[in-house]
């Protein structure tokens, strides 16, 4: 966690059940990546909350046509499109989400 750019951790009643990070080279390319919730604590909103800092974490960044990509797991890719994460192509799973899109 140390190297990332930015991480959260959720923790409830002095215990860490769940964590996110922001990698990627600062500017042109982010990468969501190692978001996880203990089992027994999913479904209860934790890792929307974790994405939903990592988010605000990137739509801070002041750089123009800044592309941030996250690779879910197996299940997930709903998970993902609600924050806004579309498929990079049919070819990869990777998907991906704009920010500071400028046109022309």
């Amino acid at each position: 966690m140390a190297n990332s750019l930015y991480a959260v951790c959720a923790v409830l009643d002095g215990r860490v059940v769940g964590c996110g990070r922001v990698i990627g080279d600062g500017g042109l390319h982010l990468y969501l990546t190692d978001v996880v919730v203990r089992p027994a604590y999913q479904r209860r909103g934790i890792g929307t909350g974790i994405v939903t800092a990592l988010v605000r974490y990137v739509e801070s960044v002041p750089y123009c046509n800044l592309l941030v990509a996250a690779l879910p797991t197996p299940g997930l890719v709903s998970f993902c499109a609600r924050h806004g994460f579309e498929p990079q192509s049919v070819e990869t799973p990777i998907l991906q989400r704009w920010v500071n899109r400028t046109t022309g």
